[in-house]
């Protein structure tokens, strides 16, 4: 727990692929030394295999079946982590339990020296809200919590406690600074020899969040517990989310597979909002492996809480409950530390026990470490080298994505977003690559249909209606007979497709901050004009 919380939280695909190697190492090693290894099945263990088998069978009902062996990876990978876990004596468990609050620290260091330098502000910070090497400020909150948790009933430390909480601030989440608030409230209650501390730093925040938010106007961070209500854009968002996805679950009982909500997503959505993920784990498992794979992760959670429960561990129980909250306004466990850490509470060497001899262990770590520093050496090199990339791996969207829009050959350009269309027909992004190779080739006529296609399926955001009327409006003034009928022809439809958007557009899209253009009446006149 003092290296992987670095690995950007193992949030990307290079980070769960490394992950994945070091588990898979670790184990070997371990069954090396002692002959075997020990394997025990209970509840959640059956659970952690339904969702494996779920998050298999998703990949035949993929939108991209690449990906969707990229989320069926993802989950090994936890599943390797948790076989380490069977192996484990508690005062191993113990001695990583309490690097946490330490690494929490360490990087709520290490992002105030980054905020230092604006250059390079934005790696560890959202606007003017902490983020860490998460790069994302709510999932870095629940982390520091976990600390927080720790340096309470562990360590008895609090002034590790009152840095983690700074952190918390600072991160500006407001689900996770309302737990924190709880958390305190309930340890000052229930811990007499720590009531007067707890108190004073229950006070202090109280004290900081007012003057941050109420005086200083620091809403986006320190203060942003001011602006909580149910009625903020943050939370109606929320709810949009997953008024747009249950259509989309009731209709795939195995699920969409990795990232096949994001794919769908401009085809279903109510309102203007673009999201990776659905900001609810519960609906996300759902989206991704299927119904049972949801009912799956019920019942290892709340397996596992039981089983902390009934032997009194309020430390580990307080870590799985706070997750199991959280979780229901944001998507931690697709940063794998996260999920990591709540698993580390569970009680693994219970059920029945079976164990794997030496052979069948090698075996099957060479089967998983060689595609994994195959994928591992594709994901790393994304960012670097993104032809290498998609080349060692061409059945990932993101990869073929990131290829095509930084590629300037017109000819690759047009072949990657081919590609992208095979594995996601509802990308608007690869219409509109389509669209720019046409103005390359001054194709007018096949220039107005790519971006007509991406505007019909972006039909949300408003970059693209103000692009096509100007491309219409050229089209119009070449003069050429049959390209100005196409023209006028399409701006009938655009009539059309804006007044379809109005109606698609749900109540609860029109209470958000983010809003189309057209919906005012002075664009509307300009769009008539």
């Amino acid at each position: 727990m003092l290296i992987y919380p670095f690995l950007g939280g193992i949030f990307y695909d290079w980070a769960v692929f490394l992950s994945l190697v070091i588990n898979t190492a670790f184990l070997l090693a371990y069954s090396a030394k002692k002959g075997k290894l020990n394997i025990f099945l209970d509840i959640k263990g059956v659970a952690g295999l339904i969702i494996l088998a779920s998050s298999f069978l998703s990949i035949f009902a993929a939108q991209s079946k690449g990906d969707a062996v990229l989320g069926l990876s993802r989950i090994i990978t936890v599943l390797t982590f948790v076989v380490l876990l069977m192996q484990l004596e508690v005062e191993d468990r113990q001695a990583a339990f309490k690097m946490i609050p330490y690494s929490g620290i360490i990087m709520i260091a290490i992002s105030a020296i980054i905020f230092l330098f604006p250059d390079i502000r934005s790696f560890a910070f959202e606007t003017d809200r902490l983020a860490g090497l998460f790069q994302y400020a709510n999932t870095l909150a629940l982390f520091l919590l976990f600390g927080v948790i720790i340096a309470i009933r562990e360590l008895k430390n609090y002034f590790l406690c009152g840095g983690l909480i700074l952190g918390i601030l600072w991160t500006g989440s407001r689900t996770t600074l309302v737990l924190t608030l709880i958390l305190l409230l309930y340890y000052a209650i229930r811990l007499k020899e720590m009531r007067k501390v707890l108190l004073c730093i229950l006070g202090g925040i109280v004290l900081v969040a007012a003057v941050a938010g109420l005086i200083l106007g620091l809403s986006d961070n320190f203060g942003r517990i001011t602006t909580l209500a149910l009625s903020s854009s943050t939370f109606v968002g929320r709810l949009l989310y997953i008024r747009d996805a249950l259509p989309v679950i009731a209709a795939h009982p195995l699920g969409l597979g990795h990232l096949g909500y994001m794919m769908i997503q401009p085809v279903i959505q109510t309102g203007v909002y673009s999201v990776r993920y659905i900001h609810n784990e519960y609906l996300q498992v759902i989206l991704d492996y299927g119904w049972i794979a949801g009912a799956a992760l019920i019942a290892l959670l709340v397996g596992g809480l039981k089983g902390v429960v009934d032997k009194k561990k309020s430390l580990e129980a307080e870590i799985i409950v706070c997750s199991m909250v959280h979780i229901l306004m944001d998507f931690d466990f697709q940063y794998l530390v996260i999920l990591y850490i709540v698993l580390m509470c569970m009680d693994w060497k219970c059920g029945k026990s079976l164990s794997a001899s030496l052979l069948p262990v090698r075996i099957a770590s060479i089967c998983i470490i060689l595609p994994s520093v195959w994928l591992l050496a594709a994901f790393s090199m994304k960012d670097i080298n993104p032809q290498l990339a998609a080349g060692i791996y061409p059945w990932s969207y993101e990869l073929t994505e990131s290829l095509t829009m930084t590629s300037k050959d017109a000819n690759e350009v047009e072949s990657g977003a081919g590609r992208m269309l095979e594995m996601n027909p509802y990308s608007f992004e690869a219409y509109n690559a389509l669209g720019d190779v046409a103005i390359y080739k001054n194709d007018i006529d096949s220039l107005m249909d790519m971006k007509w296609k991406c505007l019909e399926i972006g039909a949300f955001h408003d970059i693209f209606y103000t692009e096509f009327r100007d491309i219409l409006d050229f089209a119009i003034q070449t003069g050429q007979n049959d390209i100005v009928s196409k023209a006028k022809t399409y701006y009938n439809k655009l009539d059309g497709l804006i007044e379809d958007t109005k109606k698609r557009t749900s109540p609860l899209a029109k209470q958000i901050r983010d809003q189309m253009s057209f919906y005012s009446k002075e664009e509307e006149k300009k769009w008539k004009e």
